[in-house]
């Protein structure tokens, strides 16, 4: 589907991708369908990867919160609708879901440092990225550092 008709009550989306994989002009990807009068329609959004930006909520009865943290940047998936390496959606999830949600939809770490900042955040969409496992990352980390060296050298001298 190419987009979504919002037909009552308010929509709140928070850390979502909401992109299309086929070619062709960007329509808009949520409509707020007309209301009964005197009702209002609120659409909210944050932390979210919505192709054609704030352009791609529509609706001439709604109330549209663009709020922090939205881009409108292709997610970079692979076949599978996962992350790429590079992903503009790494790291770029809301702050506030770092205690909320402990595993992904693959039950991988929720909260993970996937742009090597030493801060670990949520990524935008239901998958976290997560770098292939390294045999030398010894402390499972997902990076190979002096950690590692240490670990190793612990574990050669323990005749491991």
């Amino acid at each position: 589907p190419r987009g979504a008709d919002i037909a009552g009550g308010t929509i709140q989306v928070t850390g979502s991708i909401l992109h299309d994989d086929e070619p062709g002009p960007v329509i808009s990807r949520i409509h707020i369908l007309p209301t009964p009068e005197g009702a209002v329609h609120i659409a909210t959004l944050e932390f979210t990867d919505l192709q054609g930006g704030i352009s791609a909520l529509t609706g001439d009865t709604s109330v549209i919160r663009w709020l922090q943290g939205n881009i409108d940047l292709p997610p970079r998936f692979d076949q599978t609708f996962h992350l790429q390496p590079g992903s503009p959606c790494i790291d770029a999830g809301s702050p506030r879901t770092l205690d909320a949600i402990q595993k992904d939809l693959q039950g991988q770490p929720r909260v993970f440092d996937g742009d090597g900042d030493s801060v670990p955040r949520t990524d935008m969409g239901a998958s976290e990225w997560q770098p292939a496992p390294c045999p030398a990352d010894f402390d499972n980390s997902g990076y190979v550092d002096t950690d590692d060296f240490d670990a190793f050298i612990r574990a050669f001298d323990a005749g491991c």
